[in-house]
């Protein structure tokens, strides 16, 4: 009968003989992290050099607890630790997981569990999927972070913590870190509190001081521009047991689009040519797609649609749905600035890609999904996304984007318990 031992990284473990002498510690073999080479991708592992090896099986699942799975290769040839898949179709780019079974005499010994996605298929991000939209040039008054009633100083720094100089920080542990998308949001909120009157430049200046704190914590890679995030942040912290952390540094689409925007309004209020520079740099940042550059943001699915990642993962993409439409705001912005053709086709294409997959974010008679890979769900969020689908359909006259921000409207109305008829 065969015994399944299962064993930790790196962990040998001793056996001993009826006579209690000491054998050779036995490593088991390991899966390494996939390799992923235009249509294939290569999964590779450690091998056995015990003499009682007898063979290999690699096997496939849909899932990490393998409840189903298949056999996809087996081999007696304890060299022969390379396996290519073919196989990268994937039902929704979600994830396929590998598991090795390596036979030593009577003994069986499972290696730890590794995943593979598919988003290394295509890598042109000038040629991704994308609908034909008749880009708007929407009023101020409808541009997402527009204030009817603009913030005072004051108002700000109740909201947002600041420093003595009046710039933004957060607080991890008792220490203060930029954050790359609160001076973003501190700055849009003081410009768009810009009504020129006499009293502007405490605005503008204010707003000035957190931008050139942001250049001077830039990363600057091929003339492109880039914001880190200093700390160690764990996605969904509580409900994944910090198991997947983004190491410092880390960069974040929606970072990138936010401080993009900003950098336009500066702009366009300044009419400083210096910040129009920063900005084409912040733009080229979205040129660079996951597998061929680090630091990145911008990948492209097995379909073909382009993604612009929150929280960029080579392991797992994410697909975060407000921060990706936060990023195209900047796009957006960016275009209507400098109607650069690069900007309008990468905004299509992403607006095509929230187009494509938003009824996946929805959940019948619930609020919607955070991102599509952990599917979390948080009200504050809901309400976020059904702005930000007001906005798409604002930015493409598309009715599909307004059907969508209504079927999202009526969960916030069962959110609050609010009768339709009522509401305003």
């Amino acid at each position: 009968m065969i015994k399944i031992n299962v064993f930790l990284l790196c962990m040998g473990i001793v056996f001993w003989s009826c006579e209690k002498e000491e054998l050779e510690p036995y490593k088991p073999t390991l899966l390494y992290p996939p390799v992923y080479n235009s249509d294939k991708i290569l999964i590779k592992w450690s091998s056995v050099t015990n003499s009682l090896f007898t063979k290999y099986e690699l096997y496939f699942s849909n899932d990490d607890t393998f409840t189903e799975n298949l056999l996809v290769f087996s081999s007696d040839i304890s060299t022969d630790t390379v396996f290519t898949d073919t196989n990268t179709s994937l039902q929704m780019n979600e994830k396929k997981f590998y598991k090795l079974k390596a036979f030593v005499g009577v003994d069986m010994y499972e290696s730890n569990i590794i995943s593979s996605h598919n988003w290394h298929l295509f890598d042109n991000l000038l040629m991704t999927n994308q609908n034909d939209y008749q880009i708007q040039n929407i009023n101020p008054e409808e541009h997402p972070y527009y204030r009817n009633v603009p913030f005072t100083i004051t108002q700000l720094e109740e909201l947002i913590s600041v420093d003595s100089l009046g710039i933004p920080y957060w607080l991890v542990n008792g220490v203060r870190y930029d954050h790359p998308v609160r001076h973003a949001q501190m700055a849009l909120h003081l410009l768009n509190s810009h009504t020129f009157e006499d009293d502007d430049d405490i605005f503008m200046n204010r707003a000035k001081l957190i931008l050139e704190r942001l250049i001077e914590i830039s990363f600057e890679e091929d003339n492109s521009l880039f914001f880190p995030y200093p700390y160690d942040f764990n996605l969904h912290s509580s409900d994944l047991n910090d198991s997947e952390p983004m190491i410092a540094p880390w960069f974040s689409g929606m970072a990138q689009g936010q401080i993009l925007s900003a950098f336009c309004k500066y702009f366009m209020i300044s009419g400083d040519s210096t910040y129009l520079t920063i900005t084409k740099k912040i733009f080229n940042s979205y040129l660079r797609v996951m597998q061929n550059n680090d630091p990145w943001f911008a990948g492209i699915d097995g379909d073909n649609y382009l993604w612009l990642e929150e929280y960029p993962d080579k392991r797992q993409p994410n697909k975060t749905l407000n921060g990706m439409i936060f990023s195209i705001y900047g796009l957006y912005d960016y275009y209507q600035m400098t109607l650069d053709l690069r900007s309008l086709y990468l905004l299509k294409s992403a607006i095509t890609t929230i187009q494509k997959y938003i009824l996946k974010f929805r959940v019948e008679g619930e609020q919607s999904l955070y991102c599509l890979t952990h599917q979390m769900q948080y009200t504050r969020y809901h309400l976020t996304h059904t702005a930000q689908l007001g906005y798409l359909f604002l930015i493409t006259g598309d009715q599909f984007f307004l059907i969508c921000n209504n079927y999202f409207y009526l969960i916030i109305l069962k959110i609050y318990n609010i009768n339709k008829e009522t509401s305003p």
